[in-house]
């Protein structure tokens, strides 16, 4: 990693994905660099992604890209398994930096006193992308609910909030939709925005966030 960081990479003509723990994506493998918490480059290279763009960290770790962009690991609370291979593999949750902003994305996590520190070590970020779907009693230190999320965007001192992990699928017992109206009920009048885009709808950035309507209540 540190090798990394002193020489730079370059992303000027690729995109980049990163991923919070050990879920496999099958897309235009040569496409993408893709960040990924220890343990787990060893899977996408099975998996057929091209070993040069494969970037894996430790909790803490910093790559350097060109461009004054820089990729922070930091922790995420999560278990890893897969089978009957267990905790064998980090998770992590990833800020990415440059010198006009700053982004949070939560990965799979549950609520911790992490955010909080994360928040005060970084001087708040411009947007937190933030776990708030799949929730379940029994899952409460694996994944966040709605509330949980809400405070954790107050914790990193977040401006803007984009619900995370949820509306594609479901494998928890909660209808897919309420995290949003829940996340809604616990954002009102707090110190952040609420971001609430459809599945691959761009959010535009410029001195305010673009502005969403809650389009989960036109779908039966």
């Amino acid at each position: 990693m540190a090798q990394l960081q002193r020489r730079g990479i370059s992303i000027s003509d690729t995109n980049t994905a990163v991923f919070s723990g050990r879920q496999p994506l099958f897309s235009n493998l040569g496409r993408f660099l893709y960040f990924c918490p220890l343990g787990v480059g060893a899977y996408f290279e099975y998996w057929g992604y091209p070993k040069q763009k494969i970037l894996e960290g430790d909790w803490f770790e910093r790559i350097a890209l060109e461009k004054d962009v820089i990729v922070h690991v930091l922790p995420a609370r999560h278990y890893s398994e897969r089978l009957l291979s267990k905790n064998k593999t980090l998770w992590a949750g990833f800020a990415l930096e440059t010198a006009a902003q700053r982004i949070f994305f939560s990965g799979d996590s549950g609520y911790g006193p992490h955010f909080f520190e994360i928040g005060e070590a970084f001087g708040g970020f411009d947007l937190a992308l933030l776990d708030c779907g799949q929730y379940d009693p029994r899952w409460s230190y694996i994944h966040m609910t709605p509330e949980e999320a809400a405070q954790a965007a107050r914790d990193l001192g977040a401006r803007a909030l984009i619900p995370a992990h949820v509306g594609r699928f479901t494998i928890a017992n909660h209808p897919w939709d309420e995290p949003f109206k829940r996340l809604t009920e616990a954002s009102q009048d707090k110190s952040y925005q609420l971001l609430t885009p459809k599945i691959g709808e761009p959010v535009m950035q410029g001195d305010t966030f673009s502005q969403f309507y809650s389009w989960w209540t036109d779908i039966r």
